[in-house]
């Protein structure tokens, strides 16, 4: 019990210092200015932070976390924008999105991206520079479907990741080793609750495509080359 509770202060405190720290590298490093080694300022603002000790838990340390951890309160924006000010628009962005996932940049260049800006600006009203927060797919089934269609879209994007894990399984049957690519494929879904779907759909699909590109490319990686080698073996056996 004591080593559990040790392992938690210390993701707490790391949690803490990460979000903190976040912010100040994003101020620094997205203006395009800084010239200076990223990781290096990176390290220093994790020290600083460290040696702030009891600072770490002030109400103007915690704050900042608070309302960028808060995915209800993005939520919440939204449902104060729509329907009131704007009408649920039955799903027409998200079908923007759902293509986008499948067809590459380079023949549609002005293709939606992943990301919050224009997600809190469509749906919730904010127009936000220089941070980055999003209204995950919750806020969008709701912004997109309203209450009863929200709650559906949410069951069948679900259901579809679901399928896409079953699925990474039942063709692990024949090669074993693609369930150690599963971090590959799933690791942005993970945090997708407070991304969008474009997200979601863009780890599933890319991350397919390069996963399987592998198993053409580098097919030994995936223990297949051997596994043709022992079929042939086998056939010629029988034969014999």
């Amino acid at each position: 019990m004591l080593k559990k509770t040790s392992y938690l202060m210390l993701a707490v405190v790391f949690f803490i210092v990460l979000q903190n720290v976040k912010l100040i590298y994003r101020t620094k490093t997205w203006g395009g200015t800084f010239e200076g080694n990223k990781a290096e300022l990176f390290s220093s603002l994790i020290v600083d932070n460290l040696q702030k000790g009891n600072d770490l838990f002030s109400e103007k340390a915690l704050f900042p976390i608070y309302s960028r951890t808060n995915q209800g309160f993005n939520v919440g924006l939204v449902m104060r924008k729509i329907p009131s000010i704007q009408p649920f628009d039955g799903g027409d962005r998200l079908m923007i999105v759902f293509a986008s996932a499948f067809v590459p940049r380079f023949l549609w260049p002005d293709k939606p991206e992943a990301g919050g800006k224009f997600n809190m600006y469509y749906y919730a009203g904010w127009r936000i520079e220089g941070w980055s927060t999003n209204i995950g797919p919750l806020g969008e089934a709701y912004g997109s479907f309203g209450e009863t269609g929200g709650i559906l879209y949410m069951i069948i994007l679900g259901f579809f990741i679901r399928w896409v894990y079953l699925r990474v399984f039942k063709l692990s049957i024949k090669t074993p080793l693609l369930i150690c690519w599963l971090p590959v494929l799933f690791y942005l879904i993970t945090s997708s609750s407070e991304t969008d779907s474009l997200q979601i759909l863009n780890s599933i699909v890319k991350s397919a495509v390069f996963i399987w590109l592998l198993t053409k490319l580098i097919p030994k990686w995936f223990a297949i080359e051997k596994k043709q080698i022992v079929k042939r073996t086998q056939l010629k056996s029988i034969t014999a």
